[in-house]
């Protein structure tokens, strides 16, 4: 019997839920760590996004993607 695979993700309602029961966002870290919550404009929302691009866009880069 093969065995079940996690996936890679967490369910959707997982940051739903989050979302619920979350504190609310007074630091700069926590409104790092609740991005996807704020609206849109916000500077913590804005610069944790162009972090997370470029650090995705050198790991992209290091790893020497396969056409």
């Amino acid at each position: 019997m093969p065995s079940r695979r996690r996936p890679p993700h967490p369910p959707m309602f997982t940051r739903l839920l989050f979302s619920f029961f979350a504190p609310l966002a007074t630091s700069t870290p926590m409104r790092m760590a609740t991005w996807l919550l704020l609206p849109p404009g916000t500077p913590a929302g804005t610069w944790t996004t162009l972090l997370l691009q470029t650090a995705g866009t050198a790991a992209y880069a290091c790893a020497r993607p396969r056409w």
